[in-house]
């Protein structure tokens, strides 16, 4: 397959790089266009050297040792502080799900360890071991990487059971594996699972409606709770998000994602193939449960199907729990004193309008719910964006960057967003993408009044995952997935046969600072995994983790005479 991949190359190469030239040139020249729109970032991907294959590699890539010590340094002093969001998790990198309890995407601590100024390049490793499909990865420090996998998933894993592997992050070889559940002798509905590393060093993770506890060391597992499930029978729910309350015993908080009773679908894709035969799914249950023991300490069933993971804050003086419903934002109170949990009905509001549908998780600024809208497609209405009071939940601004009606500047004649937006509170930026409209947007928040304007846009960038940032907030980076311009609306919705690439951008005006080769395709929607001394880490729909790190043009470390690096040095 290499030397197919090779010979291909060495024919399209050429002809690629003058139709993504006129691709990019034609994108920019319609991005003034853009309702609301600042002007669009030049690209600045000329010169880039692309990997001779998709499979090239540099070896292992152990990271830059000499910044660890002060990673490991920052992120324990970060964490203490909770206005950092990370109470009850263990101060390591990428230790919760995603960043935070508020899921920001923000990693002030991890080292971007190219030039910020100058020139980069960027190696690559594939991981030793193919698993079948990663939902998340973890960290627990510079030595100890988790992923949990397994889920079913519409791209065509028949995984029957869900997984957490220990990794070595240098490699992404295989330590241990401990299997959570067995479709075939449950019957149990999974999809895409949760996983916590807790201020006591233990792993937390859910498959199904069920909670386990790892030993970190061993995968041995120290415990397993089923949770509650009300309105629906146990077997067609799946526990969808871990949040780690920020109260004096860390209380895990999640929610469920339903099939519609009956169905005997697996993977996310259940929830909406099989309404046509059994019906709507039923409501979402709400749970709390001890963070030592397991055991459950409370359930509610809210009033709405929630397909979007929430998160959670502390605000007034109250524990919220926010998420993103079928029918409106709503939050869940979660009383710590009284071991309850209270759907608050006097803060749902409805911001959809005009076909807009329901978004990915909401995230938190300061006072503001940042939600955005068409996790599920849109044919109706671009994208919008939204800010919510927490205080006031007719307090509502929004903004629709890409437009309020189709077609939109890149062609699009539909919408979808399935990830949440990147939050950088430190510099009030929010970062949005929708893989069917295209292009990313960086919107700057007025933190006082609500209001958002478009900082700056990159019409030739094609994401549909997470953002993550690393770095201080005066010399943020942000790191956004970057499909190939050649890659087709059916590529995409059907066999996810197109490449991807990685982009470093300046974070404060998008310029793109490196980019990475173009590699097979991680799940849309899913996370860009930030580790210690530099590493990143993607998740292949094949199985197989894709390592990056970056170093300056100026670097010791030399390219090969074949590349196996992107670079413009």
């Amino acid at each position: 397959m290499r030397r197919i991949m090779h010979d291909i190359w060495a024919v399209l190469k050429p002809v690629g790089e003058v139709l993504i030239a006129v691709v990019i040139l034609a994108v920019l020249i319609v991005v003034s266009a853009l309702k609301g729109g600042a002007p669009g970032v030049k690209s600045n991907l000329t010169g880039f050297v692309i990997a001779a294959t998709s499979s090239a590699t540099t070896g292992p890539l152990p990271g830059d040792q000499a910044v660890i010590p002060g990673e490991v340094s920052c992120i324990r002093s970060y964490a203490a502080n909770p206005a950092n969001n990370y109470v009850g998790y263990l101060p390591a990198i990428g230790a919760p799900e995603h960043t935070d309890n508020t899921k920001s995407g923000a990693y002030p601590c991890a080292t971007f360890t190219g030039s910020y100024s100058g020139k980069n390049q960027v190696y690559q490793y594939r991981s030793q071991t193919t698993y079948s499909l990663i939902n998340f990865v973890n960290f627990a420090g510079p030595n100890a990487g988790y992923l949990q996998g397994g889920a079913p998933t519409q791209s065509g894993s028949n995984s029957s059971s869900q997984f957490v592997a220990r990794f070595d992050p240098a490699t992404g070889q295989q330590i241990w594996r401990t299997y959570l559940t067995n479709v075939n002798t449950t019957g149990q509905f999974i999809a895409f699972g949760s996983q916590a590393i807790i201020n006591d060093g233990t792993m937390v993770t859910a498959a199904g409606h069920t909670f386990w506890k790892l030993d970190p060391k061993t995968g041995a597992i120290l415990a397993s709770q089923a949770q509650p499930i009300i309105g629906s029978p146990a077997t067609d729910a799946n526990l969808d998000g871990i949040i780690v309350a920020p109260d004096k015993q860390g209380t895990l908080l999640s929610k469920t994602q339903n099939r519609p009773v009956g169905c005997p679908t697996q993977g996310n894709f259940a929830i909406g193939s099989c309404v046509s035969k059994y019906g709507n799914p039923p409501n979402t249950t709400v749970v709390a449960a001890d963070p030592k023991t397991l055991k459950n300490l409370a359930a509610i069933e809210v009033n709405q199907q929630v397909q979007a993971r929430g998160n959670v804050t502390e605000h007034n003086g109250k524990i919220y729990m926010y998420t993103n419903g079928t029918k409106s934002l709503l939050r869940v109170i979660w009383n710590p004193r009284t071991q309850t949990l209270t759907q608050d009905k006097s803060w749902e509001p409805n911001v959809l309008f005009g076909g807009l549908t329901g978004g990915a998780a909401p995230a938190i600024m300061g006072n503001w719910i940042i939600a955005d809208s068409n996790a599920n497609p849109s044919k109706t209405t671009p994208q919008c964006i939204f800010a919510v009071s927490q205080d006031n939940p007719k307090d509502v601004h929004t903004i629709c960057p890409w437009g309020k009606k189709f077609p939109v500047a890149s062609g699009a004649t539909s919408s979808e967003a399935p990830a949440l937006p990147g939050i950088d509170a430190a510099n009030n930026l929010i970062y949005v993408q929708d893989y069917e409209l295209k292009g990313i947007y960086a919107l700057r928040l007025n933190q006082q009044t609500g209001d958002m304007k478009v900082a700056w846009s990159r019409p030739d960038v094609w994401s549909g995952d997470y953002f993550s940032m690393v770095g201080p907030a005066n010399q943020r980076v942000l790191i956004s997935q970057n499909l190939n311009p050649s890659t087709t609306t059916a590529q995409v919705a059907n066999n996810f046969s197109y490449t991807e690439s990685l982009v470093w951008m300046n974070a404060a005006t998008g310029k793109t600072i490196a980019q990475s080769a173009f590699n097979p395709s991680t799940a849309i929607g899913s996370l860009i995994n930030v580790g210690y001394g530099g590493r990143v880490y993607t998740m292949g729909n094949a199985g197989t983790l894709f390592i990056y790190q970056v170093a300056p043009c100026s670097s010791t470390a030399k390219t090969p005479a074949v590349p196996q690096s992107t670079t413009h040095c």
